[in-house]
């Protein structure tokens, strides 16, 4: 990649910028250093799944931006994918900036001598050989985006490592059994109501193969099969698009505990449900090869249960925040971590800044309490 030069003058409006080949990663981020950012508390709710509605997840966005959408339960997902959709989004009805939650999907691929069924349901289910973070992004966008053009891409393996994701390979008799993640960040640019925007989605991609003896002598059978958590993006129109408050906002999410325990108690029976079923299509298909009949059970059913940990750990894994005291709510809060002072303001809403001399009564004319950060 280019040699990127970026000067910023703190304190002021004026950023320079020079000798920048590929700076679309780094503008908005120095345009952002150093300001702050007031934040309200949202809920992203299931209305549908459960008996009542149940929030599932709570984080924060920008102080003034509306909201809307929650989780929805599809019956018809296809090839694996998660049958729970995040369909959710915030933006700023001034500025045309928002985030919002994309679908999650799935995809397989496979070297057996048979035509792919076509997808009917309408659930985004592909059929192609995707084995790379990246590659997936770029499919997501030809379903969410089609005709935007890629910029850039980066990759976040914190994520991982945070969630505990580790590759594992799995010797078989006549073959083996690979499963690894991998995340990432993709940078976007495209024209929508005659404006030109920029847009970043971050997503976690999960991959497992497989392969076997054939039939005939020497042949090689190979299985790829994988799927997404729901992915997050931030668009704003060109040369507004702040990478810093796409992470605050996305780190700020996580799961609530009634709604991560119902859904768990859920998966776990999903999970009997699909291994069973696995279990009865292979040994139809595979009568003859009472061997790797045993073997494909075993791993159909760590494959349903490594998707069922990755669910669980979707908010854990993208976090990164700090735990303040807030007496006025009676209970600590989780803030981003991405700046160095919070205050709780008298209206409810937050304060994050990097300003240690930020005074809520001169810049907003409420009071409002600086938060302490809980060690």
């Amino acid at each position: 990649m280019a040699r990127r030069s970026v000067r910023l003058v703190r304190g002021t409006a004026a950023i320079v910028l020079a000798i920048c080949a590929s700076c679309v990663w780094q503008a908005d981020r120095a345009r952002a250093a150093g300001a702050g950012q007031r934040f309200q508390q949202v809920e992203i709710v299931d209305f549908t799944g459960f008996e009542r509605p149940i929030p599932a997840m709570r984080g924060l966005i920008p102080a003034g931006w509306a909201a809307r959408g929650g989780v929805f339960w599809s019956p018809q997902a296809q090839c694996g994918a998660d049958g729970v959709q995040i369909q959710w989004g915030a933006w700023d009805p001034v500025s045309g900036a928002a985030v919002e939650t994309l679908p999650a999907i799935a995809w397989q691929a496979n070297n057996l001598p048979i035509q792919m069924p076509p997808n009917t349901s309408g659930a985004h289910c592909l059929h192609a050989p995707i084995t790379t973070v990246r590659a997936y992004l770029e499919a997501l966008v030809q379903i969410v985006r089609p005709g935007a053009q890629v910029l850039d891409f980066r990759p976040q393996p914190e994520l991982l490592k945070i969630a505990g994701m580790e590759p594992r390979r799995d010797m078989l008799p006549g073959g083996e059994m690979r499963n690894w993640a991998e995340a990432g960040d993709l940078l976007i640019g495209y024209d929508a109501q005659g404006r030109n925007f920029r847009e970043v989605i971050r997503g976690i991609a999960v991959f497992f193969t497989s392969t076997m003896q054939g039939v005939m002598p020497g042949e090689i059978r190979r299985f790829l099969t994988g799927n997404s958590l729901p992915a997050f993006a931030m668009r704003a129109p060109d040369g507004s698009l702040d990478f810093r408050l796409f992470d605050s906002v996305h780190k700020s999410f996580r799961m609530d505990p009634e709604w991560g325990a119902r859904m768990a108690k859920h998966n776990a029976e999903m999970s009997r449900i699909n291994t069973k079923g696995a279990a009865d299509r292979h040994a139809m298909r595979m009568q003859t090869n009472r061997e790797i009949s045993d073997v494909m059970n075993k791993s159909g059913a760590n494959r349903q249960a490594s998707q069922d940990r990755t669910q669980e750990k979707f908010v854990r894994a993208i976090r990164g925040v700090e735990l303040y005291a807030d007496p006025a709510a009676g209970r600590p809060v989780e803030l981003p971590n991405t700046y160095d002072h919070a205050w709780r303001l008298q209206d409810g809403t937050y304060m994050m800044t990097d300003n240690p001399n930020f005074d809520p009564n001169v810049e907003f004319g409420v009071n409002g309490t600086r938060l302490q950060v809980i060690r």
